[in-house]
């Protein structure tokens, strides 16, 4: 999927999500409003937007709000724009909004940082506080930083450094924190991103002045590793809960982060339920994800005794239910209005300690009623100490959310020894561990059903209270080992050693002579490991007559068990793909193991280093990039249209794209395997090249262990008249087996044979780029330059089918290439064979069917010495 196409699936689930669409406005805008909010996603200029294109002025004039200033026009704007004409609307907007005080205090900032290629720095981890750093709040989100802060530094293994966007400066710097806050550090070093650097994005970034999605694109293909602390999806599962600034400043973040990141610490499993729900739904990528419970950050345990305000001691006198969070839509206090009668009939009076956040003039001045009435009380200041004291003193904490990430105030309440009623908002009951009682959100009375039963069950209550005495809340030193435990994965090495001889050998294979062949190949230079064979339900018998031939301790498995109630794909990438993605689950599987086909022969001992070298597993390319990749115009097959996908896929997510389906066994992690293939498992329709997406992946993402080497295999491709690689390697270890080859006993000569091939294909490509490049376009200069008998390449700017051409000495046609009818495009283009002899000819292509030319080139083929008797 485009990424544009994808933002705008998020934009729209969100809506969808809304009770009704007048619940936020702007989910009700004009398609071509929604194509411009999209564009801002994926980071595009303003001039960029199409904003030419969306006709409604109002719906203009937030768009170039947002654009600037992260958030939708006030009304008082709106109303004196929205009756200008609409030519000159946008240049106006543009010009008063750059001009403006707001623009230069907290609009949308550009950003410089610097990237450095030198990966064999010592790794460090940039925990980026931007927000916490800004905005000095102490609650939430914020509160979560500073404690993650505090306890990270000094127990990674990697150096630690916070840093904050400086608007001043359009870059980041070092920050510290100090006495609780973070401050700038005075004469510290630039802050400078190498490459297999971590990029720790740990604050509510969603409301910093920097777009996610530039600087993530720009960290990618610096290098830098991207990990993020995801807290929970609200503002895209309940947008009607959330400030709509807040949804739409959300919906941009999450879909940088989701494209980007490289892992996802969610808070709770509910979170990461929700995350993988919500990437599914959108069939776009998936990032890899775990969980990290929050710590004990609870400020109100560490409180000191403190004098208690009289009101709040008369209050807390009688028995009363406690409520704690910020008053907005998404703590669902209108279930807590309408409960008040309940809580009056059984003589329980209510506290509320939250501040006042977004939330309606209906609710708030219900609130302020009830607390004239008495028997409510309202503290939007209270201290740590007061807070200490409620929960002391409670009868019951409530949370009647429609959704939580994690639920802070509920770990609080039972670390307290309360009572504790939640809905089943989110991940409530998650935190909850059994220690608390719920109700269902879709239950109108659940709340009043279970505040009657507690006080109407003396025994049941002081059940509840009694095993909440058993309860311990998580700990901060459990979230820093989960976060140590993922960070790990992109500092340490592969651990040594690792022999290839005992590496358990995973084939796919429908044909058991040559399954045979490339075993005993193994066997001769001593390999004893296991083996797994993958096969067709009809083979498997034969399969397994080889192995046992062989003394081999081997496994089969079947195709068809692979696709159990599913129909196996006909297209020959796709089968592979999904047929190794399934294999690759299999319990009988190695850790670490080689995956391979049955055409691979092993041609001589392997060096130790061959697979594990410096700590980093070895992937082979053969193939600079697979957006170069061309098919031949007598066909384009499955393996061509995965490569261009699978480069398509890579280079979108900022990814090199280098082909890794070298013909040669390839050595792979199960677990890094499986986490790959399940992120990208929505995205790979018509499948991809399964080998080309791990390592193009594990390259970037955990460069700590994995690294890129060119490598040639013997009779891949078969000959170079179809490609050529860009290089020969002098070390050929393996063999790609064919039919119609000489046999793998005569390794030394076929290698010799391919070499000398290889070194006048390459002479030719040097000779022909001498020449000016033939298009096939009419024109009166074209010069096609090459060596005797071999094939040249002719690009086309545009597909055309039904091709010819001849070559002519003179009058006399010395090579008819009208016979095999070409169909030519931009990735594949003319195949013309060279006349056998040294010489100068003429070129001419036309359409075999009409005899119209397309165009016409002198021809020149140099001479060639014979290095060996048949090449």
């Amino acid at each position: 999927m485009e990424f544009k196409d994808n933002a705008k699936a998020l934009f729209g689930l969100a809506g969808d999500n809304c009770k009704s669409k007048a619940d936020v406005d702007f989910f009700s805008w004009s398609s071509a409003a929604v194509d411009a909010v999209a564009s801002i996603f994926c980071g595009e200029a303003f001039a960029n937007l199409g904003l030419e294109r969306v006709s409604d002025n109002e719906e203009v004039v937030h768009l170039v709000y947002y654009y600037y200033l992260r958030r939708l026009a006030d009304p008082g704007a709106i109303e004196r724009l929205r009756v200008r004409e609409r030519a000159g609307l946008v240049e106006y907007c543009q010009a008063a909004i750059l001009r403006s005080e707001e623009y230069s205090l907290h609009g949308r900032s550009d950003f410089t940082i610097d990237l450095s290629a030198n990966a064999d720095a010592t790794t460090q981890v940039f925990v980026d506080v931007t927000n916490t750093t800004t905005t000095k709040a102490r609650t939430g989100i914020q509160r979560v930083v500073r404690e993650l802060s505090r306890e990270l530094q000094g127990s990674a293994p990697a150096p630690i450094i916070y840093i904050a966007y400086s608007r001043s400066a359009k870059t980041f710097k070092r920050v510290a924190l100090s006495n609780d806050e973070f401050v700038e550090v005075e004469a510290a070093p630039v802050v400078c991103f190498n490459r297999g650097d971590v990029y720790f994005d740990v604050d509510g970034s969603w409301g910093d002045a920097v777009s996610r999605w530039p600087l993530y694109q720009q960290l990618r293909r610096g290098g830098v590793r991207i990990l993020n602390i995801h807290y929970d999806a609200a503002p895209i599962l309940f947008p009607m809960y959330s400030h709509p600034i807040t949804v739409l400043r959300f919906l941009e973040h999450f879909f940088a982060a989701s494209n980007c990141s490289d892992h996802f610490l969610c808070i709770s499993e509910a979170v990461q339920k929700d995350y993988v729900k919500i990437a599914t739904l959108l069939k776009g990528r998936c990032a890899p994800s775990s969980v990290m419970p929050l710590g004990n950050v609870f400020s109100a345990l560490s409180a000191t005794e403190e004098e208690i305000p009289p009101e709040v001691r008369a209050f807390s006198s009688q028995r009363f239910v406690l409520f704690v969070g910020t008053v907005e839509p998404r703590k669902n206090y209108s279930l807590l209005i309408q409960n008040f009668k309940t809580f009056e009939r059984h003589g329980l009076k209510v506290i509320l300690v939250g501040k006042k956040g977004w939330e309606s003039d209906e609710v708030v001045a219900q609130l302020e009623a009830a607390q004239q009435a008495g028997n409510f009380l309202w503290l939007q200041n209270a201290t740590d100490g007061v807070l200490k004291h409620l929960y002391e003193t409670c009868y019951v904490y409530a949370s009647v959310a429609h959704y939580e990430g994690y639920g802070l105030p509920v770990l609080e309440a039972l670390s307290y020894g309360c009572a504790v009623v939640t809905s089943d908002g989110g991940a409530l009951e998650e935190v909850g561990r059994g220690y608390t009682l719920s109700f269902r959100l879709d239950d109108e009375q659940g709340l009043s059903r279970l505040v009657d039963s507690l006080v109407a069950d003396t025994v049941q209550y002081q059940a509840l209270k009694a095993n909440v005495g058993n309860f311990h809340a998580p700990v901060w030193a459990d979230s820093i080992a989960k976060v140590l435990e993922v960070m790990e994965v992109f500092l340490l090495k592969v651990e040594q050693p690792l022999a290839w001889e005992k590496l358990q050998l995973v084939y796919i294979s429908i044909r058991p002579d040559s399954l045979q062949r490339s075993l005993l190949s193994f066997k001769k230079f001593g390999h004893d490991g296991a083996v797994v064979v993958l096969t067709s339900d009809a083979m498997k018998a034969q399969v397994e007559e080889v192995l046992a031939s062989l003394n081999i301790n081997g496994t089969v498995r079947c195709d068809e068990d692979m696709f159990v109630g599913e129909r196996i794909p006909a297209d020959h990438q796709e089968r592979n793909f999904q047929l190794r993605k399934r294999l690759y689950n299999d319990p009988v599987l190695d850790t670490v193991f080689l995956s391979l086909d049955d055409d691979a022969i092993l041609l001589k001992p392997l060096p130790a280093t061959y697979y594990v070298e410096n700590g980093r597993y070895n992937g082979h390319f053969y193939y600079s990039s697979m957006a170069n990749w061309n098919a031949s115009p007598f066909g384009i097959t499955s393996y061509d249209q995965g490569q261009w996908r699978t480069s398509a896929l890579l280079c979108a997510h900022a990814y090199d794209d280098k082909a890794y389906s070298a013909h040669q066994p390839q050595i792979l992690e199960k677990r890094l395997v499986q986490e790959i293939y399940d992120e990208y498992a929505n995205c790979v329709a018509g499948g991809v090249d399964e080998w080309s997406l791990y390592f193009n992946v594990c390259v970037q993402r955990y460069s700590n262990r994995f690294a890129a080497r060119p490598v040639t295999t013997l009779h891949w491709p078969e000959d170079f008249s179809s490609w050529m690689p860009g290089w020969f390697n002098s070390e050929v270890h393996y063999m790609n087996y064919y039919p119609a080859s000489a046999s793998a006993a005569d390794a030394f000569i076929n290698l010799l044979s391919f070499a000398a091939a290889y070194d006048k294909y390459h002479a030719q490509r040097i000779i022909g780029g001498v020449a000016k490049p033939v298009r096939l376009l009419p024109a009166e200069d074209n010069v096609v330059a090459g060596l005797p008998g071999l094939w040249v390449d002719i690009k086309a700017d545009q597909g055309m089918s039904g091709v010819g051409y001849r070559i002519y000495a003179g009058e006399t046609v010395v090579v008819d290439g009208s016979r095999d009818i070409q169909a030519v495009s931009p990735r594949a283009p003319l195949k013309v064979k060279m006349p056998a002899e040294p010489g100068e000819f003429r070129l001419n292509v036309f359409y075999v069917e009409s005899g119209a030319d397309i165009t016409s080139a002198s021809v020149i083929v140099f001479p060639w010495r014979q290095a060996l008797q048949g090449v």
